[in-house]
């Protein structure tokens, strides 16, 4: 009976021994797995750290590219408008002054002189709304409502090279204008006064010279609104 006490308590005892062993032994295991996450875990944040930087870096970067680039385009497109509009308001300027000019009777202006006495005995002369110069005139006119319209109502009129019109028509008026008052001694009575005494008069350079402005300087703000047109396709 004693031996078999004996027996029983070696068995539990060695039960008890072997629980301990297998209970240090999967503390263990335990203990080298949650190092192997918590390694895994640190590295795996180091990586997401490092990529979240590189994302952030190539973000930034961008992001002051398209500022930079913004700016740029804003910058150029500033000075497009402000060229286009200086130049278009000098153009209506211009148009107004020729329109002013074309009314004076020294479009083509004469002196007459009786050649056996070389006695001046009748002057006088036309202003630009005259025959066919009427034709020139009325172009520069239809060019200052033009560059009105394209200076003071951009934002209301359609869409269109309206400066560019506004230079054809000042400068095909202007080209009539010059070649009418080169001619038109040719055509007009003025009561016998002799033709070498005839030709273009102060009025009428002073409107050549106004419209010929005009049409430089619609040309110039023409080109400044497809500069800006071209800064906005470009930016889309």
């Amino acid at each position: 009976m004693a031996e078999i006490k004996k027996n029983a308590k070696k068995a539990a005892d060695e039960a008890v021994d072997a629980t301990k062993k297998a209970a240090k032994t999967t503390k263990k295991a335990a203990g080298k797995t949650a190092d192997a996450v918590e390694k895994a875990a640190d590295k795996t944040a180091a990586a997401t750290k490092k990529a979240a930087g590189k994302t952030a870096d190539a973000v930034e970067k961008a992001a002051d590219k398209t500022v930079d680039a913004t700016k740029d385009l804003t910058a150029e497109a500033r000075d497009d408008v402000k060229k286009a509009n200086v130049f278009g308001l000098g153009a209506l300027g211009a148009g107004v002054l020729a329109l002013i000019f074309s009314v004076f009777n020294h479009y083509v202006y004469a002196k007459g002189v009786v050649p056996a006495l070389g006695v001046q005995v009748r002057e006088g002369g036309v202003n630009a709304w005259h025959g066919w110069a009427l034709v020139g005139s009325l172009l520069v006119l239809a060019a200052v409502i033009v560059l009105v319209a394209a200076v003071f109502f951009d934002e209301v009129i359609p869409a269109g090279p309206w400066n560019l019109v506004a230079a054809t028509l000042a400068g095909v008026g202007t080209l009539i204008l010059i070649i009418r008052g080169l001619t038109l001694k040719e055509s007009v009575d003025f009561g016998g006064i002799l033709e070498e005494n005839i030709g273009i008069g102060w009025s009428g350079w002073a409107l050549i010279v106004a419209g010929l402005a005009t049409t430089v300087l619609a040309a110039l703000a023409a080109q400044g609104k497809g500069a800006k047109a071209k800064r906005k396709k470009a930016k889309r």
